[in-house]
């Protein structure tokens, strides 16, 4: 089972700004910025977590996440479409290696 991301909110209330986990209020605070901050520690004690900033509308205006629950995959190696002359292009590190060998 590939474990979810913990979501924190900060939203706009009447007296402040509120820091939510899973939509249930932890703590209210005056400003923005120190409600963003305290749910970033909040975060990061639960990795892998999530903060949205929500607007008044409910709005997501910035989000994070926070460690990654999935594995990595290793990067795939994009192959080189074929050149017009129906020769395969290599890519070019080979290229410059064959330029080498030959000289």
């Amino acid at each position: 089972m590939t474990p979810t991301r913990t979501p924190f909110q900060v939203v706009p209330t009447a007296g402040g700004w509120e820091i939510r986990q899973d939509g249930v209020a932890l703590l209210t605070v005056q400003t923005k910025q120190v409600a963003i901050d305290e749910a970033i520690v909040q975060a990061e004690l639960t990795k892998p977590s999530s903060v949205a900033v929500l607007d008044a509308a409910g709005r997501v205006e910035e989000e994070a996440n926070l460690g990654d629950p999935l594995p990595q995959a290793s990067p795939r190696r994009r192959r080189q479409p074929p050149a017009e002359n129906g020769d395969e292009q290599q890519p070019a590190a080979e290229q410059q290696e064959q330029a080498r060998q030959a000289s």
